[in-house]
């Protein structure tokens, strides 16, 4: 229950090794030849219109297919950050993208994430009026790990307070496609009008784990991304490109997202009864709108927080992992919170981990009393 991953079941693993030895066949230079820098063209034409669905325009041209979300992420840093810069994200956020700012020794500055909408405007306003703020990081769509989606309203508004003054906005819309609602929702950067967002997605969490497929959308900070992707990595490998184009094209990748987002919708429901069943009274749920996640934050008893450190280290002996809040912030200001995953199908497996982990979270509120 630690990483934010659906089980490999949810995958059309089949059609995808069907798709990946047809195109060894037929185009037999995707593994003799060296790859090209920005990604097949197929690929790239492919995700283009893709994002027309949900509104949102993109040229193939401007795309860079790379490892992963998390290469597009810290190619994006990367090209429009420094050192010593400061960089704005939503509070709770994914730890990797923290751990990433550090490794970038960039300084981050937390804007609290609100459970329903996703980041607070008023708040990052205020910060912009005190602090020189280089770069803004949002997860606006099924933000991990609270899952909230911002309104269209907000993301309007972002983008257009951010290109007022000059500051890039990077989106990490990995689990936009994972959403819940029957009408998936758009990304902030269809918002954008001059260029200033740098969409990053991929296929990680919707189609193929473990092909490592990401992509970024860079806007006027293309050419830069372009040279940082060839100094990084030089290309992504080709043959899974074109059998997951092959995927989008047929209209096998529409089908697989109406299942994947019912199977994960009912074991997010499933996961949060459990929680409610065997939880400490008191204890705080999010409502994911999209995504693998739940966020829960344990009641507090007199002055003192409860921390999940602890229990997190008993779970690990156990077997059960989830993943503590710590993780998410700075200075211990989620240590009473963890996040579940609700990536796998519900089992009875899967109600003893949460029986025992409720277990632990009494305990752990009784010690603090």
């Amino acid at each position: 229950m630690d990483l934010a991953v659906g089980e490999p079941s949810l995958y059309p693993v089949d059609r995808l090794s069907v798709l990946l030895r047809r195109s060894a066949y037929q185009q037999p230079d995707l593994v003799g030849a060296h790859a090209r820098g920005a990604g097949h063209p197929d690929l790239r034409r492919e995700i283009a219109r893709q994002a027309m669905q949900y509104r949102c325009e993109l040229a193939p041209d401007e795309l860079v297919v790379t490892n992963g979300c998390i290469e597009a992420l810290n190619l994006a840093l990367r090209a429009v950050t420094r050192p010593g810069d400061v960089v704005a994200v939503e509070s709770p956020t994914y730890f990797v993208l923290l751990q990433m700012l550090g490794a970038l020794e960039l300084r981050v500055l937390p804007i609290p994430c609100r459970t329903g909408t996703g980041m607070d405007l008023d708040a990052l306003k205020s910060a912009l009026n005190e602090t020189r703020i280089n770069a803004v990081v949002t997860i606006a769509n099924a933000n991990n790990p609270v899952g909230s989606i911002a309104s269209d309203a907000d993301k309007a508004a972002l983008v257009r307070l951010l290109q007022a003054r000059n500051i890039p906005l990077i989106e990490d819309d990995i689990f936009g496609d994972v959403c819940y609602d029957e009408l998936r929702p758009r990304p902030a950067r269809a918002f954008d009008t001059s260029g200033n967002v740098l969409l990053c997605g991929g296929f990680s969490k919707s189609l193929c784990p473990g092909l490592r497929l990401g992509w970024i959308a860079a806007g006027k900070f293309s050419d830069k991304v372009r040279a940082l992707k060839y100094t990084t990595s030089m290309a992504t490998a080709e043959l899974q490109q074109t059998a997951v184009a092959g995927m989008l094209s047929s209209g096998g990748f529409a089908l697989h997202l109406r299942r994947l987002k019912g199977a994960l919708q009912d074991q997010q429901s499933a996961l949060r009864d459990a929680v409610l069943r065997h939880f400490p009274e008191g204890t705080e749920l999010s409502h994911p709108r999209g995504g693998f996640v739940l966020w829960l934050k344990l009641p507090t008893t007199g002055h003192l927080r409860v921390s999940t450190r602890p229990m997190f280290e008993q779970a690990r002996t156990e077997g059960i992992g989830f993943a503590p809040g710590h993780l998410f912030g700075q200075g211990g200001a989620y240590d009473d919170c963890l996040r579940l995953n609700a990536g796998y199908r519900w089992t009875n497996n899967q109600e003893k981990a949460v029986e025992r982990l409720g277990a632990l979270a009494r305990i752990a509120v009784a010690a603090s009393e």
